[in-house]
């Protein structure tokens, strides 16, 4: 992995993998939350305005993000870490321009391309690999899964953990709040990259 290091010793947000593409679904240190979201409202924007750092990571739809400027506000003012959440990956697929237009989506409202990209399912094929690393863009699967049929989950070490949040299937943000309020979570690329560093639980 090549990672940039500015003067003041801090992690850039941005990587790129000197390897062949891969998936990334665990990491090395500390564990993870990211958070899906392809649905709601008032009731995100009233949670993205309640967050406090260390932030979740944001997978957020592209078609959500275009309906949804006052949560993209609060995501850009706040600087909460957003990646792309696409389509299913059969998707990609049938359609190979499909992957494009969701980053000029995405580049559109915040200026940039997404450090992060997820497929809805999670499947990536060879070709959307590839897509991607030509992009500079990682792909990022997770190591834990929140159900809504299943318990609070268990993390171990390096875990990334993927929370729904979509019209048909969704944890509450007062369950998600709960879980971070109890555990001490890492950025994604803290957990990759192994790096310790000093977090506070949420809320203080």
């Amino acid at each position: 992995m090549l990672i940039t290091v500015p003067k003041d010793g801090g992690l850039l947000p941005t990587f790129r993998m000197t390897e062949q593409p891969e998936v990334i679904t665990k990491g090395t240190y500390g564990s993870a939350v990211t958070v899906n979201i392809s649905f709601g409202k008032e009731d995100v924007i009233q949670w993205l305005e309640s967050l406090q750092s260390p932030y979740p990571l944001i997978m957020a739809d592209s078609d959500w993000l275009n309906r949804s400027p006052k949560a993209v506000e609060i995501l850009i003012k706040k600087k909460i870490p957003v990646g792309l959440l696409g389509k299913a990956g059969i998707a990609y697929e049938e359609d190979p321009s499909l992957l494009e237009k969701e980053i000029q989506g995405f580049e559109k409202v915040f200026e940039k391309k997404p450090l992060w990209f997820r497929t809805a399912d999670e499947e990536f094929s060879d070709g959307l690999r590839q897509s991607l690393y030509q992009h500079e863009i990682n792909a990022l699967g997770s190591s834990v899964f929140w159900s809504t049929t299943g318990q609070k989950p268990k993390l171990g070490k390096g875990d990334i953990l993927s929370i729904p949040y979509h019209r048909d299937e969704k944890i509450s943000f007062k369950s998600i709040d709960s879980l971070r309020s109890s555990h001490d979570f890492h950025s994604v690329e803290d957990v990759i990259f192994g790096v310790s560093v000093k977090t506070k639980k949420y809320p203080q």
